[in-house]
């Protein structure tokens, strides 16, 4: 299970302090010293950085498949969406709710699935008409509702 310092902690701490804390538990035993990376060592961390580490493979690709719900309220209407996330890909998504539209919500649901999940994800949503399926509801309202 994931979860967040401070739910676990006594009491709130900042990531400042938390860092701090860190650092001196890890030193702690007195047998690690820093070192200080020369330009080519540093030069060779941010390529790894770059080329492997800040890549949506990395950081959202590998992610376990999970379930989620969520519902936001607009001037139109409001909308739930269920979905279920694998690779951090929308596998599956069945839009719910009150609001108006003229296109049949399945086909809508057919153009988000296979989508990554992400920062590409508003790009790819205003390619599609939301306002046709949802009245009123724009492809930056749907990408606020499924990525936050």
């Amino acid at each position: 299970m994931v979860n967040t310092i401070n739910a676990n902690a006594p009491e709130p701490i900042t990531m400042e302090d938390f860092k701090i804390l860190l650092k001196r538990y890890i030193f702690q035993s007195g047998e690690l010293v820093p070192i200080n990376l020369t330009d080519a060592q540093m030069a060779d961390v941010k390529l790894l950085r770059d080329e492997k580490y800040a890549s949506w493979e990395w950081n959202y690709g590998f992610s376990p498949a999970y379930e989620i719900k969520k519902e936001m309220k607009f001037p139109a209407g409001m909308v739930e969406v269920f979905l279920t996330i694998e690779q951090n890909r929308v596998r599956t998504v069945r839009f719910f709710g009150d609001f108006f539209g003229n296109g049949e919500l399945c086909e809508l649901e057919r153009a988000i699935v296979g989508l990554p999940m992400g920062p590409g994800l508003l790009k790819v949503l205003e390619k599609i008409d939301i306002e046709s399926y949802m009245n009123g509801i724009t492809s930056t309202d749907i990408y606020r509702l499924l990525d936050y």
